[in-house]
């Protein structure tokens, strides 16, 4: 299983919406594929979000679906500049 985390940077005037297309974002993965999610901001600056995705099956199957839904429900029109992916797995 893997792990995978998603950071990115929202506007001020951006960022209520961009919570809530996290927000949905996360309970469509768990209702479209079952993997859960879980949403936070960065302690010392609230622009940067960061969502975090536990036991993965296929990390490459499930990124893909992630990027095709962030761009089916406009989050990615509220984000400024790129969404950063980071994939990791059990050490062994």
């Amino acid at each position: 299983m893997s792990q995978i985390y998603v950071y990115y940077k929202v506007t001020a005037a951006n960022r209520a919406a961009a919570l809530a297309g996290a927000k949905a974002l996360i309970a469509r993965a768990a209702a479209d594929v079952g993997v859960d999610g879980a949403l936070s901001c960065r302690a010392e600056d609230p622009l940067t979000i960061m969502e975090a995705y536990d036991a993965v099956p296929d990390a490459q199957a499930f990124m893909a679906w992630l990027d095709a839904a962030v761009s089916s429900g406009g989050l990615r029109s509220l984000i400024e500049g790129d969404r950063h992916t980071e994939h990791f797995v059990p050490c062994a």
